[in-house]
């Protein structure tokens, strides 16, 4: 029996440290039937300059260069120009276990499945790439055969076990993103999530799997993001919020779903006030709907995230992100 062929797409900006690591990991893993299609995303670097000079030595990588536009189009590049009858994503400062793939097709042809998801591991390194310490994600195993059952499943794996925040450790079918149109939207954050739950209204099976194959890259020390706030974040969050709800809606399961969906986009509010360093910046984005209805609407669990909410309500940002940098220097 044939194997199928696997396409890996990784966008490129600005990671010269670390492209050769990841790159590595991907030539040596055990399934071989893959192509490494690489879309450099106007890094400004020297990672164009290593990733041309590594595919002119490894076969099966491509490289491709567009101007400066967000990793989503540069994952929307590597979609175009893929072979493979599956495809996956990498972060290029990110590498993988040599079984990433192997592990990935061997559950895929189990059931045929639509989606299959792997475990991650957290590895906090340092800028001299020396890793200081390593946490294993440990979610939740599922296997759903039918899309009722994968859509009445959808809290628990979007909102509980966080298996759509991101596009890493996947492994999607080609043929269900091209049919459908599926792409990534041009948001500066969050639009891989996007992706995900696009791509998740047509599947009709899904399954995970307990094996801890992806290494993700976390610099240390940490930067705090505290007083950065990219333009349209609060467009991006309206944006994310509607387009669910009404996916909620369309699968009859949005009355069910509210109170979760309220308090999943209220973390997102939660970030967006964190990273304000004033206070009034705050307010003027988000004293509107449908921001009010979301806030009143959130059920955090923890009584500190209650009373941020609370604080929230009453527009008491400045008090809130008080709270919120002594919640953060406790952790």
């Amino acid at each position: 029996m044939d194997l199928p062929l696997v396409s890996i797409i990784i966008p490129v900006y600005n990671v010269e440290a670390y492209l050769v690591q990841c790159l590595d990991s991907i030539e040596k893993q055990t399934y071989k039937n893959i192509e490494c299609i690489i879309v450099v995303d106007g890094a400004t670097d020297g990672s164009y300059a290593i990733v041309k000079d590594y595919c002119k030595c490894h076969t099966r990588c491509k490289v491709y260069y567009q101007e400066n536009a967000g990793s989503g189009p540069a994952r929307n590049v590597g979609i175009n120009y893929s072979s493979g009858e599956f495809i996956c994503f990498i972060d290029p400062d990110d590498w993988v276990e040599v079984n990433y793939v192997e592990t990935l097709i061997i559950e895929q042809m189990k059931g045929d499945f639509d989606l299959v998801i792997s475990q991650s591991i957290d590895r906090k390194v340092t800028q001299q790439n020396k890793i200081i310490s390593t946490s294993k994600k440990c979610r939740p195993i599922i296997s759903y055969t039918t899309q009722d059952k994968c859509r009445e499943n959808f809290s628990a794996i979007m909102f509980e076990y966080h298996y759509l925040d991101g596009p890493i450790c996947k492994l999607f079918r080609t043929s269900l993103i091209r049919n459908n149109g599926i792409m990534f939207p041009s948001y500066r954050r969050s639009q891989d999530m996007v992706f995900n739950f696009r791509y998740y209204n047509y599947i009709n099976s899904i399954s995970t799997i307990p094996v801890h194959t992806y290494n993700i890259r976390y610099e240390y020390p940490l930067e705090s993001g505290r007083g950065r706030i990219f333009e349209g974040y609060n467009e991006i969050i309206v944006k994310i919020y509607m387009e669910l709800s009404e996916q909620l809606k369309a699968w009859n399961l949005h009355t069910s779903y509210e109170t979760l969906l309220h308090t999943w986009v209220f973390w997102y509010l939660y970030a967006f006030i964190y990273r304000c360093a004033n206070a009034y910046i705050a307010y003027d984005y988000i004293n509107n709907e449908p921001y009010d209805t979301i806030i009143h609407k959130a059920r955090p669990s923890l009584l500190v995230q209650k009373i941020i909410r609370f604080l929230f309500s009453i527009r008491a940002y400045a008090v809130a992100n008080v709270l919120m940098r002594l919640v953060d220097k406790l952790k």
